[in-house]
């Protein structure tokens, strides 16, 4: 939402640059469907000084008229506010112009002014970044379901509330509504939403708060907003809509220090929109070859809507079947849409069987997950708070690119161990692993003993960790060689 203050002598004349402005909100044009939604305030030239600063100052022709010097002191209460006066023709001279600019003025408009070139001056000016907002808005897409995305949406902000952070998960699936569902944060539809959606009610904090459920309780720091019904497809939604969808984000935003959106079913100029405005966007993608061409064609038309300083992320969801080998799928997509691994998180996010359960249950994946699982998670939510560079990764975690072709390989196999417990089967896990789980008792299966080998490989990576840490250079070797 852009606050903007309308300033000038009478009321009338106030009231009358307020009308012009507020007629860009029922404007039916395409062009002006972005647009964000407009708080207009009016204020009398005495009144300026026991107000916040607003994102944009219109000065009236009539202050200009009887004291152009007001805009100087208007700039001294208000330094990074952007000023824009509106002259009527007669006052459109050099002399006046002149001064204007040496008060501290950033434009001029005239009183005939046409509403599409009076919204390219708004969004001109008021394009630099709130001071309110976090800067972690992230949207979470794929480019054809069943790839993951509910999935990763509520255990990465399970992972993100355990290193402290308030997080907010959206959800825009107005069909299904599967990630509020499967976290059992009711209503699972969601009207005060509905109501701020249509205008029924103003888009303000107080409203906004009354449209997210806590997931457990107030003090998890997790909660979930569940969608409206907004249309089969959401490209029902009128301009007016979506600019009030969009201020709800905004304040959302404004609230939690992490706002994750589950894109849904969210099309047209919704979809488009969301990725003109988020800061940072998950792509997921896996092995299956559909889900490759699908992604080619789809990342072509999202470096079309994608805010140029918003950070681009594709992830690898293992999907626990074969296909294609991750080098494969990572090179293919790159040569494709002429990207670099730099757009790709460095892990893959493994299949769990354990956490494959989680939905409907009211948890997520980060608290039904293995070890593996709960710090690829942790990693992820890590590169989208903080970022991440190669600096940072030790000489260890650098030579462990073993652990994640293994993990990947037991993965694929655990599906065959539990489906029938013969001795082939383990032994195939142990080759894999290089070594035997302590356990020889018959009556636990084999998925179960696989299991248990990969818990010992995970420990063998921690281990070598800490050596690396300690600079025991010697031992690191040793420890690789054991495990490999």
């Amino acid at each position: 939402m852009l606050r903007i203050a309308v300033v000038d002598v009478s009321a009338e004349a106030r009231s009358r640059i307020a009308r012009e402005i507020g007629r860009l909100q029922d404007n039916a044009s395409h062009e002006l469907s972005l647009l964000p939604k407009l708080s207009i305030q009016q204020l009398a030239p005495e009144e300026i000084k026991f107000h916040g600063a607003p994102d944009l100052l219109i000065v009236g022709d009539e202050l200009i008229g009887s004291d152009i010097g007001a805009v100087g002191r208007i700039r001294a209460i208000f330094a990074d506010t952007p000023i824009v006066v509106r002259l009527r023709k007669d006052q459109e001279t050099l002399l006046i112009i002149e001064d204007l600019a040496r008060l501290g003025a950033d434009d001029t408009i005239s009183e005939n002014i046409d509403p599409l070139s009076l919204s390219k001056k708004i969004i001109l000016h008021c394009r630099r970044p709130k001071k309110s907002r976090t800067a972690n808005l992230i949207i979470v897409d794929s480019a054809k379901g069943g790839l993951g995305v509910t999935s990763l949406v509520a255990g990465l902000g399970e992972a993100l509330v355990s290193s402290g952070k308030k997080v907010a998960l959206v959800d825009l699936d107005s069909e299904t509504q599967d990630l509020t569902r499967f976290l059992q944060a009711r209503p699972f539809i969601n009207e005060n939403l509905e109501m701020l959606v249509d205008g029924v009610k103003p888009v303000a904090e107080e409203h906004v708060r009354q449209c997210l459920t806590p997931v457990w309780n107030e003090e998890d720091g997790l909660f979930c907003m569940a969608p409206s019904l907004i249309g089969e497809d959401a490209q029902g939604l009128t301009p007016l809509q979506t600019r009030n969808l969009l201020s709800v984000l905004e304040i959302v935003d404004s609230i939690y220090d992490v706002v994750i959106v589950d894109i849904g079913c969210a099309r047209g100029t919704l979809l488009k929109t969301l990725y003109r405005v988020a800061d940072r966007v998950v792509m997921l993608v896996n092995n299956d070859p559909a889900s490759l061409y699908a992604t080619v064609s789809r990342m072509s038309v999202v470096r079309q809507w994608i805010n140029p300083t918003a950070e681009l992320v594709l992830v690898e969801n293992s999907s626990g079947v074969s296909g294609l080998p991750s080098e494969i799928l990572r090179r293919e997509i790159n040569l494709a849409t002429k990207s670099d691994d730099s757009k790709w998180f460095n892990r893959v996010v493994p299949y769990c069987r354990s956490a494959a359960r989680w939905p409907g249950s009211g948890d997520t994946l980060f608290s039904r997950g293995k070890k593996s699982l709960v710090h690829i998670l942790i990693s992820l939510s890590q590169r989208m708070t903080q970022g991440e560079t190669a600096e940072t990764e030790t000489p260890a975690e650098r030579n462990w690119g073993i652990f994640e072709t293994l993990r990947s390989k037991l993965n694929r196999t655990l599906p065959e161990f539990g489906r029938a417990a013969s001795a082939s089967s383990l032994q195939k896990a142990q080759k894999l692993l290089s070594f035997k789980p302590k356990d020889k008792d018959e009556s636990v299966s084999s998925l179960e003993k696989a299991e248990a080998a990969f818990e010992k490989l995970a420990e063998a990576k921690t281990k070598t960790i800490e050596a690396s840490e300690k600079g025991d250079l010697n031992k690191v070797d040793q420890l690789i060689r054991r495990a490999i």
